[in-house]
Formats: C-alpha cells, structure tokens, sequence
C-alpha cells in the first residue's frame, strides 16, 4: 500500500437546495443566534465517535449551533439484529427537531446484508454486488427519508478507504452504493471522505495536510482504515464548513 501523501481539497457533492417548508417548531423568520441556537445531530458508528467530539468544538464555537452526538459503536446498516438506526432515528426525530444532521456509517456496513430477524438475506458485497447494492441503497434512502422529513438539512460523511485491496474492494461496494443514493437528492450533501484521505492516485495514503499549519501528518489509526486523532480532527473541519454553509441557507 502507499503511504503517498495528499494535498486534495475536501470534496463535497451538494444536492438542490430543498424547497420544503420548516419545521413547524421553528420561526423561519428568526434569524439563529446565541438565544436561538441551530441544533445540529451528529448519528452514527464509531467514526461519528471519532470525528464529532472535535465538531462538536468548532460548531459549538460559533456561538450559533447547538450540537449532540449520538453514536453507537460496531454499528451500521447491514445488521438491524444488532442495532437497528432506522429505528432509534424515528425514536430520535419525534423527540427532537435538529435544523441540520450529520449521518456516517463506516466499515461495519462493508459485508453481508441481515434482516432485523437475524437472517441473512444478501452475502457478500463484492461477490453479490449488484442485490447488495440494490438493498443498500434501499437502507439508506429509508435514512434519508427519515432524516429530511420537515426540511431538514442532511449531510452524509463518507468512508475512507482501507490498505487492504480486499476490505477496500468491499469498501467501495459500500461507498459507491451510498453516493448513487444520495446524488440528486434535495437538501442533502455527501462529503467524500474516501477522496480527501487518499494519496495522489487515489490509492491508500497513510498521511495528509492538516489545514491548521499546512504539514502533512500521520492520519490513519493502527488498523489502517479508522482515522486517528489527527485525522477526525481534519475531517471535522471539513464537514464544520458543510455544516455551517447549511445552517446559513436553514436561516
């Protein structure tokens, strides 16, 4: 695998600005302020745990952004036997009316598709790419449908990919399955997180530039595809712009 470094901006496909109306407990004529904080929902795996703490800090520090982070570790959307996020998200939302969420789902989703029951109903996502795919994108346009309802703006942070050929052959699967769904969707963005952590030719790079002094730095955890502290920490950074930019355009 190489360690190439990368200088690659963060990427970001932005969706059509939604046209739904607001949320009936918000006053789309109140501008967010201090008194009047946009809520912003951080949800998902470890890597939610990874990168929103640090979010947390430079969303909270703009004086105007109230943020919660709910995560669940070794979780996603291919096994609702072991944890099931549509779920807790319709849980969540009736209790809640965050103005903008933020959503991942990382490494944990990159194998066979189960039913809540348990059961198995699609294997392997390279060796059944094309039904694994079909199901995927349907588990995550039930997310979606969740998470945009009365408005709401939702940002989707990628995954990165692995030094493994074959984990990050499955990876892609996951990957390209999530952008498919997402593309042309109103009031959505995708931050591409596997193209901002690759090396100059798109293949694995175990460093990156950090946007706060310029030097290139050690990004990537033991494991090789989890990012270190370094690493959510710039990832936070990108996605704080996205969220930002969102709640500009919710005000």
């Amino acid at each position: 695998a190489s360690t190439a470094p990368t200088s690659a901006a963060p990427t970001t496909t932005a969706a059509p600005t939604t046209t739904a109306a607001p949320s009936t407990t918000e006053d789309p004529d109140e501008p967010f302020s201090a008194d009047h904080p946009a809520a912003v929902l951080v949800v998902g795996d470890s890597d939610a745990g990874t990168f929103g703490p640090y979010l947390e800090v430079l969303l909270d520090d703009t004086g105007v952004i109230e943020t919660t982070v709910d995560y669940k570790v070794s979780t996603g959307l291919s096994r609702p036997d072991y944890f099931d996020w549509p779920e807790h998200l319709r849980q969540t939302m009736s209790s809640s009316d965050p103005e903008v969420v933020v959503v991942t789902f990382g490494g944990n989703d990159a194998q066979g598709l189960a039913e809540r029951s348990g059961e198995f109903i699609v294997g392997d996502p390279v060796a059944n790419e094309q039904a694994w795919t079909a199901e995927y994108r349907r588990r995550v346009r039930e997310v979606l449908d969740l998470l945009t309802a009365d408005g709401r703006r939702v940002i989707w942070v990628g995954i990165p990919n692995d030094d493994n050929p074959e984990v990050t052959a499955r990876l892609r699967v996951q990957d390209e399955a999530v952008r498919a769904e997402v593309e042309g969707r109103p009031g959505v963005t995708f931050v591409d997180t596997w193209a901002r952590f690759a090396g100059v030719s798109g293949n694995w790079a175990e460093f990156a530039r950090d946007p706060r002094d310029g030097e290139f730095k050690d990004v990537r955890s033991g494991d090789s595809f989890h990012l270190n502290e370094t690493g959510a920490e710039i990832l936070a950074i990108d996605i704080a712009g996205v969220v930002t930019a969102a709640v500009a355009a919710r005000s």
